[in-house]
């Protein structure tokens, strides 16, 4: 699917933090905040983080993303 769109387009339908950024229309600092209070749970792949369209989408729907 188109990443324009946000779209899932990485294994497993994850997001890199510039495309969660880009889709979300937040700055770095204000992602950085939402992943250390656990608004919305990365995913690590070796040393790079990646964050799951899914829990993109429900942020932007006014979810919780991935919070437990």
């Amino acid at each position: 699917m188109d990443q324009k769109l946000g779209s899932p387009a990485g294994p497993q339908g994850l997001a890199t933090p510039a495309q969660a950024q880009h889709f979300l229309a937040l700055s770095r600092t204000t992602l950085w905040r939402l992943t250390r209070q656990g608004v919305l749970a990365p995913v690590r792949i070796g040393r790079s983080l990646r964050y799951r369209w899914s829990d993109i989408h429900a942020l932007a729907a006014g979810g919780t993303g991935g919070a437990k």
